[in-house]
C-alpha cells in the first residue's frame, strides 16, 4: 500500500492511497476541502488525483524555470511558494522572498534581482507552465 498525502494542499490533509506507480489512486482516505470541492463539482476520484498530480508538476515546473533564470545556485533550497485558500499557487520572485541560509547560519548567495530579471524569470515559468498537461481542477500558478 503506498500512501500518498500532497504536502502542498491549503489545509494538508489529503491522504490517497495510489498505485505503486503512481497511474491512479486506489482509494481516498480523505480529502481536503479545496480537493473536496472537486469531488464535489462533478470530478471523479481518478480526476481529482490527476488534476492534483498536475498541479503539483505545474507548480515544480514554474519553481525550477525561476530558478535556473533567477541563476540559483545549487546549493539554494528552492523557489519558495505558497499554497492559496483557493488551491492555486503563488510563487514570489523579489529578493526578500528567496533568501535563505546556509547550515552554519550565515545568509546564503543571492544574484542581484532586478526588474528585467523578475520579468524574465516570470515569463519562463509562465512557458513552463503552458508546456505542462492540465486536466479539469489543476490548479492556476501566479508568479509574482
Amino acid at each position: 500500500m503506498l500512501i500518498w498525502t500532497p504536502d502542498f494542499c491549503p489545509s494538508g490533509s489529503c491522504r490517497l492511497e495510489i498505485e505503486r506507480d503512481w497511474s491512479g489512486v486506489k482509494s481516498v482516505l480523505r480529502y481536503c476541502p479545496h480537493h473536496q470541492s472537486l469531488r464535489d463539482g462533478g470530478l471523479d476520484d481518478q480526476q481529482v488525483f490527476a488534476a492534483t498530480l498536475q498541479s503539483s508538476r505545474v507548480k515544480e515546473a514554474a519553481r525550477w524555470q525561476i530558478k535556473l533564470e533567477l541563476g540559483l545556485n545549487k546549493e539554494h533550497p528552492g523557489v519558495p511558494y505558497r499554497v492559496n485558500p483557493d488551491g492555486s499557487f503563488t510563487i514570489p520572485t523579489d529578493r526578500a522572498s528567496l533568501a535563505w541560509t546556509l547550515q552554519d547560519g550565515s545568509p546564503g548567495p543571492l544574484p542581484v534581482i532586478n526588474t528585467a530579471d523578475r520579468a524574465r524569470a516570470r515569463a519562463a515559468a509562465n512557458n513552463a507552465v503552458a508546456a505542462v498537461s492540465r486536466p479539469s481542477g489543476t490548479s492556476a500558478v501566479t508568479v509574482e
